[in-house]
C-alpha cells in the first residue's frame, strides 16, 4: 500500500436486466486490496472478484485495474479483464437463478473442482477432491453439515453435473485470471 486510500468507489451499473448500486472501499492508488489473517477460503477469493469487476465495470478515471488478496500463508492478484462485462453478466444471471430455486453452489467444493480442473486433472479426480470438501475429513467438517445445505440437499448427492457446470462457470473466470504473489 502506497499513498493515500482514494475515496470509496459508488457505482450505479444496469447489466443483464439487474441495477446494481453499492460501494466498493479499501482502495489505493496501485490497487484494491483485501486481506485476510487467516487462511482464504473459497468466498474471500469471489468476494475479492465480484469487487474487482464492479472496479473494471465502473472505469472510472484515477483507479487501479488490479486487485490483491492477501491472507496469512499467500496471496493473489488480478489484473485488468477485458471480458468483464460479460463475466458480472454471468454472475448475476446465477444469482437471479439462485433466487427463484436453489442451486447446487458450495463455494469451497465448488472452488476445489474448478481448482483441480484449472490444474487439468480428470473430471473424476477433480470431482473426488470436492467430494471430499463436500463430506469433510476426519480433521475437518464438510460443507454438508451446514444446516442450510442440509435443508435444501438432505441426503441427496449434490454433487452432479449442475454443481460442476456451477463450479467452471463461476471459478473458472477467477483461476483463468487470478495470479500468485510473491510475498
Amino acid at each position: 500500500i502506497q499513498g493515500e486510500p482514494l475515496a470509496p468507489m459508488d457505482f450505479d451499473l444496469a447489466t443483464a436486466g439487474f441495477r446494481l448500486t453499492g460501494r466498493v472501499g479499501q482502495i489505493w492508488p496501485r490497487h484494491l486490496v483485501r486481506y485476510r489473517c487467516a487462511a482464504v477460503k473459497a468466498k474471500d477469493r469471489l468476494d475479492l472478484w465480484i469487487d474487482h469487476l464492479l472496479l473494471q465495470n465502473a472505469d472510472m478515471p484515477g483507479y487501479p485495474n488490479r486487485s490483491v488478496l492477501v491472507a496469512k500463508e499467500a496471496g493473489w492478484s488480478f489484473p485488468s479483464v477485458t471480458d468483464a462485462p460479460e463475466i458480472l453478466r454471468r454472475l448475476l444471471n446465477y444469482y437471479w437463478e439462485g433466487l427463484r430455486e436453489p442451486l447446487p453452489f458450495f463455494p469451497q467444493s465448488a472452488y476445489r473442482y474448478a481448482e483441480r480442473r484449472h490444474q487439468g486433472k480428470k473430471e473424476e479426480d477433480a470431482l473426488n477432491a470436492a467430494r471430499r470438501t463436500w463430506e469433510g475429513e476426519r480433521q475437518s467438517r464438510g460443507e454438508v453439515d451446514d444446516p442450510y445445505y442440509q435443508l435444501n440437499w438432505g441426503k441427496v448427492d449434490a454433487l452432479d453435473s449442475r454443481f460442476t457446470t456451477l463450479a467452471l462457470d463461476i471459478f473458472g473466470p477467477l483461476l483463468e485470471h487470478e495470479e500468485e504473489l510473491v510475498l
